[in-house]
């Protein structure tokens, strides 16, 4: 992956990849940057890209390290997309739906 990378450093795939290879030894902070990447560069031409599964890795990532709000939006990005959304949001999208109304409760 280090080579694909180095010669492509934009690559969306190596470096959603790399990612989450750092991200399942918990380096969650170096995994947020692969799949900035990975997400500057799938967006670069169309700001609803086919594939939210870096944008589900960067909200993954988030959660993990305590930045919920972040992690929200980026969850609620790769949620557009029905493909995500039916393969592995079910679950998030309690969680966002939870999170949001603790939002709006103190405006009401």
């Amino acid at each position: 992956m280090k080579e694909a990378l180095r010669r492509s450093p934009g690559d969306i795939r190596c470096n959603n990849a790399v990612g989450l290879w750092l991200l399942k030894r918990g380096q969650f902070a170096k995994a947020e940057s692969y799949f900035r990447t990975a997400i500057k560069t799938i967006t670069k031409r169309n700001p609803n890209p086919y594939d939210g599964e870096p944008y589900f890795n960067l909200g993954l990532s988030l959660k993990l390290q305590g930045r919920s709000d972040e992690a929200f939006d980026a969850f609620y990005k790769a949620a557009w997309n029905d493909a995500m959304a039916a393969q592995r949001l079910p679950g998030v999208w309690r969680g966002l739906q939870l999170h949001r109304k603790n939002l709006i409760r103190p405006f009401r």
